[in-house]
């Protein structure tokens, strides 16, 4: 049980301290766990993903699912930037116009799959 009483003060400006993003944006497509989705926000904010992209059906924060992901993302929805799209080619579409210096790589485990380390990355990309 909690018995500390001592008010504690914490001044915190947002503006101020921006934090360092890492060219690398997440895009979520049709995924059904709102635990999984929350667990992604908590992996970006701690890696400082530029961004997290959302489809479908997948829950994202102001939509389907906001309650379930909030209680996985642990605040995280609120401090890694999102956008959500109905469809995967309307995300592409974003990143084609928006983000053009953005390279898009799909990850899936499939017979023709390459080791993720032994891969060359572009300086700024886009998983799907």
């Amino acid at each position: 049980r909690h018995t500390d009483t001592r008010t504690h003060t914490h001044t915190h400006n947002i503006e101020q301290h921006q934090p360092t993003r890492f060219p690398l944006i997440l895009l979520l497509d049709n995924i059904r766990s709102a635990f999984n989705v929350g667990s992604l926000f908590r992996t970006a904010d701690a890696a400082g993903c530029t961004e997290i992209l959302t489809t479908g059906i997948t829950p994202h924060a102001g939509g389907s699912g906001t309650e379930k992901l909030s209680k996985s993302a642990l605040g995280a929805e609120r401090t890694v930037p999102s956008r959500h799209f109905g469809t995967l080619q309307d995300a592409l579409l974003y990143l084609q116009t928006e983000r053009p210096e953005y390279s898009v790589m799909a990850m899936e485990t499939t017979e023709r799959s390459e080791v993720y380390t032994d891969v060359e990355y572009p300086r700024a990309g886009c998983v799907l």
